[in-house]
């Protein structure tokens, strides 16, 4: 089966979800019981969220969550969903942006600002940009050199918005 899995919080307890998410999901029977049981069971005691994008047999994405008190859930994505920090610029910019009309090169380079914008403020568990597109044909990991030029448009995007704000 053909699954990538991105994390955010604990990173110990969700790159435990992670695996085991990975290594599982071929016996899932409902995706949505089975991830909720993998995290709740790992995640004990601990701030988890986890982002699971599954190509086959169609693409379709996941998001589980779960506080430190012992509140989880899991959702199929259908629109758009912050994970993370959700009070920081990436979170602003998500729901300034986002629109279901969005094209892939478009969500690509909304995530890039996404992520890089809280790079700034959580730069001890974000770091870098990394892209990977998934569709029918299945999750393709972006070459280094794709990544960076990404990278790189949204950085002097975001020094043209610092300019633009901080004259006087």
């Amino acid at each position: 089966m053909r699954i990538a899995v991105a994390g955010a919080h604990d990173m110990d307890a969700s790159f435990a979800i992670a695996e085991e998410i990975i290594e599982s999901s071929s016996a899932f029977q409902d995706r949505r019981t089975d991830i909720l049981t993998i995290g709740n069971r790992l995640a004990e005691g601990h701030d988890s969220q986890c982002l699971i994008a599954f190509v086959d047999p169609v693409p379709s994405l996941y998001f589980y969550s779960h506080a430190r008190t012992g509140q989880s859930k899991c959702e199929e994505v259908l629109t758009c969903i912050p994970i993370g920090d959700q009070w920081n610029m990436a979170y602003l910019w998500a729901n300034i942006l986002h629109r279901n009309t969005l094209n892939c090169a478009q969500l690509s380079r909304l995530g890039a600002v996404v992520i890089t914008s809280a790079e700034k403020i959580s730069n001890g568990t974000i770091r870098g940009l990394e892209g990977f597109t998934c569709n029918t044909e299945g999750i393709r990991l972006w070459d280094r050199l794709e990544s960076e030029a990404l990278a790189t448009a949204t950085k002097t995007l975001e020094e043209g918005f610092e300019r633009a704000i901080l004259e006087p």
